[in-house]
């Protein structure tokens, strides 16, 4: 079903990026939901990130010539690792996690001014792949992460690395330092250590 709508010249049109069927408008206000769960093709794989941006912008209709340029409200995360004492392990996926912090949730973003309010906030971001490769030494592999902007200064992350070999699974909870503050429209590369079970708190183990 397609709608058509007339327009006049001198109105104010607003966009927001991706498409969903679930995004709604009211009050000022787009109304949506900004996943924690996503998926990657592969290790290293930006492409696909923009279907869990959060992007907006504003125009004056000026007929068929209107242009927009849109702008990112998400913030972006790249985390690279290498394998370490997991060489041969197939790598699965990876989670950021800050307790009690907002990483996804649903959201209403304000079209005047772009602020973000967040309800029913998540304190996680997972990026599954769909292509698991068995890392090798001296690889690099790494996960893009699309986020909700938040000041982690001062706050503690973990980065949790899922792996697989044969009947073992094991997920690695590594501690990121520095993160900092996550802005809008921008990314965050973060480089953790190479993969080791000394890493994990003490209370915790990795491997089943």
């Amino acid at each position: 079903m397609s709608t058509n709508v007339a327009l006049a010249s001198g109105e104010t049109l607003h966009f927001v990026y991706p498409y969903s069927s679930d995004i709604t408008f009211s009050d000022g206000s787009f109304k949506m939901s900004f996943a924690a769960e996503q998926s990657q093709t592969a290790s290293g794989s930006s492409a696909g990130i923009g279907a869990y941006a959060l992007a907006h912008s504003s125009a004056v209709y000026q007929g068929a010539e209107t242009t927009f340029v849109l702008s990112h409200e998400n913030a972006y995360m790249k985390v690279s690792l290498t394998p370490g004492e997991f060489v041969g392990y197939s790598l699965r996926g990876l989670t950021l996690w800050s307790k009690g912090q907002t990483l996804a949730g649903n959201v209403a973003l304000d079209v005047k001014n772009g602020a973000l309010e967040v309800s029913e906030s998540v304190d996680y971001v997972q990026k599954n792949l769909s292509e698991s490769p068995v890392m090798a030494n001296g690889k690099s592999y790494s996960f893009w992460l699309s986020v909700l902007p938040e000041d982690f200064s001062g706050k503690q992350m973990y980065a949790i690395v899922h792996m697989t070999r044969d009947e073992e699974t094991v997920t690695l909870p590594i501690p990121i330092n520095g993160a900092g503050k996550l802005l809008k429209h921008s990314v965050t590369s973060i480089s953790l250590p190479a993969l080791s079970k000394s890493y994990a708190p003490k209370w915790y183990e990795p491997v089943e």
